[in-house]
């Protein structure tokens, strides 16, 4: 026999990729065209130093930096420089003013403190529930991140809706006990919480 489903009282957002577009790979791809590198070394160095920001070991300048200059190029301040790429997925800041009137807000999210902040600070108001990767040492989709979450939040799994636009993501969300569906846009995703499905599938 099926389990009532609880209702959904707390929405959590991951920010890259649901609130603001993907900062890095967009950078990475102006680096390339700016110095003429060959993306797919500068994508090989994300992949292998990415993690060590998202876990809080080095910091966003320091990547970039270190990214530049194993490419052969003197970086200049610009190129340490995030802001120009804190640009918001088209209907998210409406999005969220129209969920606060129903629900919690709070976000879980694989980031730099400094990038974090940043894109927080450019949101339309604060949302004080924040779990980012860089401050707690795990990661999506890591269980133990999940949990401190949850910690962080005070409310029982099945209460929390988990959106994400990274898949694996969204299936150790739904291992935890949350919630979840995967991001496909924001006209999509109010309309799944406006009908309060539960979608537990991908």
């Amino acid at each position: 026999m099926e389990t009532e489903r609880q209702p959904v009282t707390t929405v959590v957002l991951d920010v890259g990729g649901v609130l603001f577009h993907n900062a890095v790979g967009a950078k990475i791809r102006d680096m390339a065209i700016r110095y003429r590198l060959d993306p797919r070394a500068l994508g090989a160095f994300r992949t292998k130093r990415r993690r060590e920001v998202d876990l809080g070991s080095i910091g966003e300048r320091q990547f970039w930096r270190e990214m530049l200059l194993e490419a052969g190029v003197d970086p200049v301040d610009e190129d340490l420089q995030m802001d120009a790429y804190l640009t918001e997925i088209p209907g998210a800041f409406d999005a969220l003013l129209r969920l606060r009137d129903r629900y919690e807000l709070a976000i879980l999210s694989n980031d730099s403190m400094e990038l974090s902040l940043a894109r927080r600070s450019r949101l339309p108001f604060a949302i004080p529930d924040a779990v980012i990767s860089a401050e707690v040492g795990s990661m999506k989709p890591d269980p133990a991140i999940f949990r401190t979450l949850l910690d962080r939040v005070g409310k029982a799994p099945a209460s929390c809706m988990f959106i994400d636009d990274a898949e694996p993501n969204v299936r150790a969300a739904l291992a935890a006990g949350l919630q979840a569906f995967t991001f496909r846009g924001w006209q999509d995703a109010l309309q799944r919480l406006a009908a309060d499905d539960p979608i537990r599938r991908i």
